[in-house]
C-alpha cells in the first residue's frame, strides 16, 4: 500500500498534502463557526460547504483541460499561491470586523476555486512521479490524504477556533499551503515535447466531455459520485448544528464528530480491499446501503461518543465506496484525458456535496435535523439500489497507450494546424455471411471514435457492390484529427487492426482523407504565394 511513497517526489508531495488538506478543513471549521455566530439561519450555516464546493462544480472541467493541455507544476504552484492569499484576506476581514454572511460566502467561494484549479493538476501528476503499475496505490494514498487530514483536522479546527478565534484559524491556514508549495517547487519535472500544440481550453473541454459521455463505464462511475455525494452530505453540511443544538456542545465538539468520521474515512482507505471483500459481491452499492442506515441511526444519537462512532462506521463504508470509484476514474482514463475525468468525477462530487448540503439544510430548517438525517438516509439506500442498474466502475477498458508510432498519412495540400474540416472515408470489403457480425464490431469502433473527438460519424453499405462498407466521420481541423489518431489505446488500436486485417484487400484498408470546403488551399492567383508547410513533427 505504501510503495509508491518510495519514490522521493512523490512522498515530498503526499506529505506536504496533509497539511494543505488539513489548510482547507481548518479553514471549513472556521468559516462554519464563524458563520453560526453571525446568524441563526440553518441554511446560511449549511451553505458555507456549498460556497467552498460549489466551485468544484462549476469549474473543474476548465482545470482540469488545463491540467491536461499545461505544465501542471505551474498550475498547481500558482493555485496554492491564489488558495493561501485568499485565507489571508479572510483572516483581514475577520480581524478588522467587516465579515458579514455574504462577504464570508463569496470569500469562501473564491477559496473554492483556487482548490478546484489545484486539485486535478496535483492529482493527475502522480502518473508522472510513480511508475505505471503503482499508480493504483498513488491514487488510493491521495484519497487517504485527505482522510488523514479530515480525522484530525476539524478537532484542529475547532481549538484553533476556540482558543484564539476564526482569524487565527485562517491565518494558519494560509502558513499551511507554503510545504506544499515548496513540494512542488523542488519537484524537477521532465518537460514533455509535444508533436502537436496544446488544445484550446474550450475546445479541450469539449473533447473531454465528449470522451465521458461515450464510456458507458466511466459515466457510470462520476453519475454514482454525484448521487452518492449528495447524499451523504447531510454529515458535512449540518454537523455545526448537530454538535450546537442535538448535541449542546461547542466548536470542540464539532471538532470530534468530525475526528470521528474522518478516522473512519481513513480505516475505509487504509483497507480498502478488505472492506470490498467483506461487503460482497458489489462493495460500492453495499457500502452506501450501510452508510445509508448508519445516517438513520445517527439520527437518533444523543452523546457525542455514540454519535462518535456512528461516524466511524459511515466514514469506513462510504469512503471505501467513493474512493473505489475515484481509483476507477484515475487508472482508467487515457493520460491525454486523465485531468478531465478526474476534475468530471471531482465536479459531480462537489456538486453532490453543495447542493445536496443546501437541500439538507433546507429541509432541516423547514421540519427538524433527526428528520434531515432520516431522510438522507433513506435516499443513500435508494440511490444504492439505482446504482446496481449502472455498468460497474471496474469495466472501464484498460487506457495503456500505443507503443506503435502510426504511420504518416500522405499529404499533398499545404495544411496548416487549423485547415478543416476533415473527412475522413474508409473502406471495408466484408463478406455477406459475416455482415452481421462486422455491423456489431463498428457499433464498438463507433464509440472508440466518437471518445477520441470525431463527429458526424456514419457507417453506409455500397447498394452496387454488397461488399463493399464504408465508414465515415469528422474531425474539425487537422490538429484534431492527428490527437484522434494519437489517443487511441493499446486496446482500441488492436480492435481497429483486426479488422484491418480481417477486411482490408491484402490486409490493408483503402483510407481517403478530405479537406472539406478547401477554399484555404486554392492558389486563387498566380502572385498568391503558398502557405508554410507543415511544421516538422507535427503528424504522428
Amino acid at each position: 500500500m505504501f510503495g509508491p511513497l518510495t519514490h522521493t517526489n512523490f512522498r515530498e508531495i503526499w506529505f506536504a498534502s496533509l497539511m494543505s488538506n488539513l489548510a482547507l478543513l481548518i479553514t471549513g471549521v472556521g468559516a462554519a463557526w464563524a458563520m453560526t455566530l453571525l446568524t441563526d439561519s440553518v441554511q446560511q450555516v449549511a451553505l458555507v460547504q456549498s460556497a467552498l464546493m460549489l466551485p468544484f462544480l462549476l469549474f473543474a472541467m476548465p482545470a482540469g483541460a488545463i491540467a491536461d493541455s499545461h505544465d501542471r507544476r505551474n498550475v498547481a504552484m500558482i493555485a496554492l499561491c491564489g488558495a493561501a492569499l485568499v485565507n489571508l484576506l479572510i483572516a483581514a476581514v475577520t480581524l478588522a470586523g467587516l465579515l458579514s454572511p455574504p462577504v464570508l460566502l463569496g470569500l469562501c467561494f473564491l477559496l473554492g476555486m483556487a482548490t478546484t484549479t489545484f486539485t486535478p493538476s496535483w492529482q493527475s501528476s502522480a502518473s508522472e512521479q510513480v511508475p505505471a503499475n503503482e499508480l493504483p496505490r498513488a491514487v488510493a494514498l491521495n484519497a487517504i490524504s485527505f482522510n488523514i487530514a479530515r480525522s484530525f483536522g476539524p478537532a484542529v479546527g475547532g481549538v484553533l477556533v476556540a482558543v484564539a478565534g476564526a482569524a487565527a484559524a485562517f491565518g494558519t491556514s494560509a502558513l499551511l499551503y507554503l510545504p506544499m508549495l515548496a513540494a512542488f517547487w523542488r519537484w524537477k519535472r521532465a518537460p514533455e515535447k509535444p508533436r502537436l500544440p496544446p488544445e484550446r481550453v474550450v475546445s479541450a473541454i469539449v473533447s473531454g466531455i465528449q470522451y465521458i459521455a461515450h464510456s458507458a463505464a466511466m459515466r457510470g462511475a462520476i453519475i454514482r459520485s454525484f448521487l452518492y455525494c449528495a447524499g451523504v452530505s447531510a454529515i458535512i453540511g449540518l454537523m455545526p448544528l448537530i454538535s450546537k443544538q442535538a448535541l449542546g456542545g461547542g466548536p470542540l465538539i464539532f471538532g470530534v464528530l468530525l475526528a470521528g468520521y474522518g478516522c473512519g474515512a481513513v480505516l475505509g482507505g487504509l483497507f480498502l480491499d478488505r472492506f470490498r471483500a467483506l461487503l460482497g459481491s458489489a462493495p460500492i452499492e453495499n457500502g452506501t446501503a450501510l452508510a445509508g442506515v448508519g445516517m438513520v441511526c445517527l439520527s437518533f444519537c444523543n452523546t457525542v461518543w455514540v454519535a462518535s462512532l456512528v461516524l466511524v462506521l459511515i466514514g469506513a463504508v462510504w469512503t471505501q465506496a467513493l474512493t473505489s470509484l475515484n481509483v476507477a476514474v484515475q487508472t482508467g482514463a487515457p493520460r491525454w484525458v486523465g485531468g478531465r475525468a478526474l476534475a468530471a468525477f471531482q465536479a459531480t462530487a462537489a456538486g453532490g456535496f453543495a447542493l445536496g448540503s443546501w437541500l439538507w439544510g433546507y429541509v432541516a430548517e423547514q421540519t427538524s435535523i433527526p428528520i434531515a438525517l432520516i431522510l438522507s438516509g433513506a435516499v443513500l439506500l435508494c440511490f444504492s439500489i439505482a446504482g446496481r442498474w449502472l455498468k460497474a466502475a471496474e469495466d472501464i477498458p484498460n487506457p495503456a497507450a500505443v507503443l506503435d508510432e502510426l504511420e504518416e498519412p500522405e499529404i499533398d495540400l499545404a495544411l496548416t494546424g487549423r485547415s478543416g474540416p476533415i473527412v475522413i472515408e474508409i473502406e471495408f470489403m466484408v463478406p455477406e455471411e459475416e455482415a452481421r457480425s462486422f455491423y456489431e464490431s463498428m457499433l464498438v469502433v463507433r464509440l472508440i471514435r466518437r471518445r477520441n473527438g470525431v463527429s458526424a460519424w456514419s457507417l453506409a453499405r455500397d447498394i452496387a457492390n454488397a461488399r463493399r462498407w464504408v465508414e465515415r466521420f469528422h474531425c474539425p481541423t487537422w490538429h484534431d484529427y492527428l490527437r484522434h489518431r494519437s489517443r487511441l489505446t493499446a486496446a482500441e488500436f488492436e480492435q481497429v487492426r483486426d479488422l484491418s486485417a480481417r477486411y482490408g484487400e491484402g490486409g490493408e484498408l483503402r483510407i481517403t482523407r478530405l479537406l472539406e470546403r478547401p477554399v484555404g488551399s486554392v492558389r486563387w492567383r498566380e502572385e498568391t504565394p503558398d502557405r508554410d508547410e507543415v511544421p516538422a513533427g507535427l503528424i504522428p
